[in-house]
């Protein structure tokens, strides 16, 4: 079984995983999200030689959020942490609400990225808007519980439910997607990984308040001051 290890970095303690044996790639995980959610994310990398440096961004799960609230802060503790894994530099992974500290340390540390692959990244001012029914199963006890019931009991249910809310998808490409990952051991793995942060308010709540308090309060990322490579992925 994975465990995380709680690195004393120069910015704070930051809890983390390291997967593999080959040149280092940060995983910057999402809103909501977590070390679990980057490691399955990189499973690819790890498994085409790279290692994956995967850190739970502070307010989630056991990285604490104290003082590391800002964008910039967060960005500077992903340096910290390389600093203290050894690695010099690094590629970039990052994905959703992982976007914005994901481009800060790009821009503030440009010596420390090899390379950036934001994939549907934050970057720009965000303010997420959701239904009562969508609140009331994403940030309460009993809506999570539920949820978590439907992963253990209804796999096929989350799995779909989960790939309708991250997409404009057609019924039957919806119908196609639920197909392809039931029967494709690591596409199912991601899919219940993001499923599992979602219904796990109670350890990752205050990364994600925090999170979406900072990115509606964005003006600029700086963007235009990212000199490493860089691919992005996005789409409706």
């Amino acid at each position: 079984m994975t465990r995380p290890t709680l690195v004393q970095a120069p910015g704070g303690p930051v809890e983390v995983v390291v997967h593999g044996d080959g040149p280092p790639v940060l995983a910057v995980h999402g809103s909501p999200g977590g070390w679990d959610q980057a490691v399955a994310m990189g499973r690819f990398l790890r498994e085409a030689g790279f290692t994956v440096i995967a850190p739970s961004r502070p307010g989630y799960l056991g990285t604490p959020l104290e003082g590391r609230e800002a964008i910039d802060a967060q960005a500077d503790l992903h340096a910290a942490l390389l600093d203290a894994l050894g690695h010099e530099r690094a590629g970039v992974l990052a994905w959703s609400g992982g976007g914005p500290s994901a481009y800060r340390l790009a821009v503030r540390h440009p010596g420390r990225v090899t390379a950036v692959v934001a994939a549907a990244a934050v970057s720009g001012p965000y303010e997420e808007h959701q239904g009562a029914e969508e609140r009331l199963m994403l940030h309460t006890r009993p809506g999570n519980w539920m949820l978590r019931f439907l992963m253990q009991h209804a796999p096929e249910k989350t799995v779909r439910a989960t790939l309708a809310a991250e997409g404009d998808l057609t019924d039957e490409e919806l119908r196609e997607r639920v197909a392809a990952v039931l029967g494709d051991p690591a596409r199912y793995e991601l899919v219940m990984a993001m499923a599992a942060c979602v219904a796990d308010r109670r350890h990752r709540g205050r990364g994600e308040d925090n999170d979406l308090a900072q990115f509606a309060a964005i003006t600029t990322l700086g963007l235009d001051g990212v000199r490493a490579p860089t691919l992005v992925v996005t789409g409706t």
